[in-house]
């Protein structure tokens, strides 16, 4: 099941790659809000902020990282899979009667 999913589509691949994206961007805009929160005096503990920030950016980070090699692999295993550019449906006898 594994294989018939991961060896024709690249599905998987750009999944992480647009979840890392969009856990990037979720986590600036955490990050504004967040900051804006602590300003105004709204988050009490401590520490709190800067954690939050820097586990979801850094995991967001990895995750985005992890969907561009992903990407770049993919297309090296394609190109190595010999697969020919175009299949002959039929051969035209060229000589003239």
């Amino acid at each position: 099941m594994m294989d018939s999913i991961f060896s024709f589509s690249d599905f998987p691949i750009m999944l992480t790659l647009w979840v890392g994206f969009a856990g990037c961007a979720l986590s600036l805009l955490f990050a504004v809000v967040t900051v804006i929160a602590r300003l105004l005096g709204n988050i009490d503990p401590a520490g709190y902020t800067t954690l939050v920030l820097l586990i979801t950016g850094f995991g967001s980070a990895s995750l985005l990282v992890q969907g561009i090699l992903g990407c770049y692999l993919w297309r090296a295993v394609e190109n190595t899979k010999s697969r020919p550019l175009r299949i002959i449906s039929r051969v035209v006898d060229g000589t003239a009667k």
